[in-house]
């Protein structure tokens, strides 16, 4: 979902809740409340308080390029973007590591920061045509029908669906498995916007 965030498409996150505390003590997922979640947890927000800036990890390598070895050059894989460099010639990149998963991805190397602007807990499925759009999802029109149709940004054969809902429950699916989202979790909503790198990172 990077070139969704890049292109101002995705400004908000779910993430599956997992309470903290003493197991035995914690209630099960079928008797959650909003007031027990934020007992349980102590307010703590594990993505976060509004006004807090993450980082956003993403698959990339290391580079060199001709004329620029004084810089440390990353490239990432959504279509080869190239950071920290002003003037980039594909056919002067010199691959300095092989492609890795983001989860290796080092601070130093992050090129999107993001501002927390509200977080709230909700029931999956309890998710709204409006946040299914900001979560990412595409909307399409037919220009012979007019027919609007939304598409899941994973699949590659352009499914449309007839709802942004029903497409995002697609793309969850894909992700989580088919039991996530029949079990509709309770889940973190996160939204945020694009922000500067902060000057502290």
């Amino acid at each position: 979902m990077v070139q969704a965030i890049l292109e101002g498409r995705k400004i908000m996150t779910r993430r599956i809740l997992k309470l903290k505390g003493c197991k035995p003590f914690i209630p099960d997922p079928d008797q959650y409340d909003k007031a027990s979640i934020f007992f349980w947890n102590k307010n703590y927000h594990p993505y976060g308080q509004n006004g807090d800036i993450l980082w956003v990890r993403e698959k990339f390598r290391l580079i060199h390029h001709y004329g620029f070895f004084d810089y440390k050059l990353y490239q990432y894989a959504d279509e080869n973007t190239n950071a920290y460099c002003p003037i980039i010639d594909p056919d002067q990149i010199i691959p300095m590591s092989p492609w890795k998963p983001s989860i290796h991805m080092p601070q130093a190397a992050c090129r999107i920061f993001l501002e927390n602007t509200d977080i709230k807990v909700e029931r999956l499925q309890d998710i709204t045509e409006e946040d299914a759009v900001n979560e990412g999802i595409l909307k399409r029109e037919n220009k012979i029908t007019g027919e609007i149709g939304y598409l899941n940004p994973f699949r590659t054969d352009n499914l449309k669906f007839d709802s942004a809902v029903l497409a995002f429950r697609d793309l969850w699916i894909k992700i989580n498995g088919e039991d996530s989202w029949n079990s509709n979790p309770w889940v973190w909503v996160i939204s945020f916007e694009r922000c500067e790198k902060p000057e502290n990172f």
